[in-house]
């Protein structure tokens, strides 16, 4: 959520990265003969990678890796199957066997925490980012929906063989939805709900009028589509969510799955804190018979950022793992 005493720093001034438009010079059947060979390069790259389950080695690089995998890995480099699993074959992200914990951000913006194997140190410009040295045990997964954003990441370095990167939103259902933007070029207020007109009229708020820009067109996926690709043999440490106004919404999608997750930090309203989005139902009020009801206890904050821990089988907190880097919560 967009603080409105740092005009310059939602607006983004200072970032070179606007959009692309690239323009195509070519006759049309050459244009065709370009498409046909990169769609062939494509498929070929495709079969060749689905012959296994391993991924690229640290300096291979697997942007261009397909997300799944429905062969069934068995210790030659990728996850073994679950125990008790409905199927002996099972889409599953392409995450290397050395991987032991996970950490998941949904609407990364700009900086995105922790920012694994980028160098200790090396990020800034959010509270929550420094960058995180390489560890083969340790990976990332980073969504977000604003394509000058993603494109950034990649040109930046910030997207390396200990994370990937989904260009995609989240919410309840999956498919294709407008996707508003706000607070000009860094578009970190931007939403799948437009602002209120309470919100447009309130002195104060001009990231959502003079810094409001277009509407544009997203994929849409669950969190539960996100957990259940991830090898259950994996303990996710953290999940931090910055969606303006559909925090709750991606965590109810996420059904009994949810509980694969340690700890939750994610943005809320709190009691009588006007909501900024239509239809919003993103208040502590709203998360907290949900995620009691699913295992998790409450931490100490009920205000813009909500956070949660998961309770065990015997209701304790489940405890943190020593050395390696979390998001500091009060519970």
């Amino acid at each position: 959520m967009p603080n409105q005493t740092n005009y310059g720093k939602w607006t983004g001034f200072g970032h070179k990265y606007g959009d692309t438009k690239r323009k195509f010079k070519t006759r049309p059947c050459k244009l065709l003969l370009q498409s046909m060979g990169l769609i062939s390069i494509a498929f070929l790259a495709v079969s060749m990678w689905n012959k296994s389950c391993r991924l690229p080695g640290r300096d291979e690089g697997n942007l261009l890796a397909p997300l799944t995998s429905t062969c069934a890995c068995d210790g030659t480099g990728g996850h073994a199957q679950a125990p008790g699993a409905a199927s002996a074959q099972q889409d599953l992200l392409r995450i290397p066997s050395t991987v032991k914990y996970l950490y998941i951000n949904i609407g990364t913006s700009w900086d995105p925490w922790p920012g694994c194997g980028v160098g200790k140190g090396t990020m800034s410009g959010h509270e929550h980012t420094g960058g995180e040295d390489y560890d083969p045990t340790v990976f990332c997964i980073y969504v977000e929906p604003l394509t000058r954003v993603t494109k950034a990441l990649v040109e930046r370095n910030l997207i390396t063989n200990s994370s990937l990167l989904v260009h995609a939103a989240v919410s309840l259902y999956p498919g294709l939805l407008p996707f508003y933007e706000y607070a000009g070029v860094s578009g970190v207020a931007s939403s799948l709900s437009p602002v209120r007109e309470h919100t447009k009229t309130r002195e104060g708020n001009a990231p959502y009028t003079v810094g409001a820009g277009q509407v544009s067109a997203v994929p849409v996926i669950t969190l539960k589509h996100i957990l259940d690709a991830i090898p259950s043999s994996i303990r996710i440490l953290q999940l931090k969510t910055d969606m303006q106004g559909h925090d709750f919404r991606a965590l109810r999608s996420a059904g009994s799955s949810l509980r694969r997750i340690d700890e939750i930090l994610h943005e809320c309203t709190g009691a009588g804190q006007d909501k900024i989005y239509e239809n919003e139902d993103n208040s502590y009020e709203d998360v907290l018979g949900y995620m009691t009801s699913h295992g998790f206890e409450s931490g100490a904050q009920k205000s813009h950022d909500c956070n949660w821990r998961r309770l065990d089988d015997d209701g304790n907190p489940v405890q943190r793992v020593p050395g390696h880097v979390y998001i500091p919560l009060t519970f």
